[in-house]
């Protein structure tokens, strides 16, 4: 979907020792999925009380787990945590192209709100869908 390149030039950016400390202070949860005790994926969710969603910034698994049901206990977990968090949508970026990904959203229940792409420095650019979930209440 995206170049190496670029894949490298975002693990830098995004995963620093500075940026994720700066994630935390500002409030970003991180959360490690587990699978046989050892870990098989994280998310990375954060509360916006101003609008009342909880943006899901990160939610990565193993690919050898795909289909086997992870993914979707993780997102369940997240609408948990963001009914937890009285958050009323979920929000979340994909890239255009990650079909997998979408029809599992699709499947979770968000639908595509908006089409985004940002410039992310070096010559990259993000071409993202914005998808949305409604939070149930419990």
């Amino acid at each position: 979907m995206i170049s190496t390149e670029q894949i490298d030039y975002m693990l830098r950016l995004m995963y620093s020792p500075e940026r994720l400390n700066k994630d935390l202070e500002l409030g970003i949860i991180y959360e490690l999925a587990l699978h046989k005790e050892k870990p098989c994926g994280y998310l990375a969710l954060e509360y916006q009380p101003a609008t009342s969603t909880a943006m899901l910034h990160k939610l990565y698994l193993l690919p050898e787990l795909h289909g086997l049901g992870y993914g979707h206990a993780m997102l369940l977990h997240v609408s948990s945590l963001a009914r937890s968090m009285s958050a009323t949508e979920i929000l979340l970026r994909v890239n255009q192209a990650n079909g997998r990904a979408i029809q599992a959203y699709r499947r979770a229940g968000f639908s595509i709100k908006d089409s985004v792409r940002d410039d992310i420095g070096s010559g990259f650019v993000m071409d993202d869908f914005l998808m949305a979930k409604t939070v149930q209440s419990s």
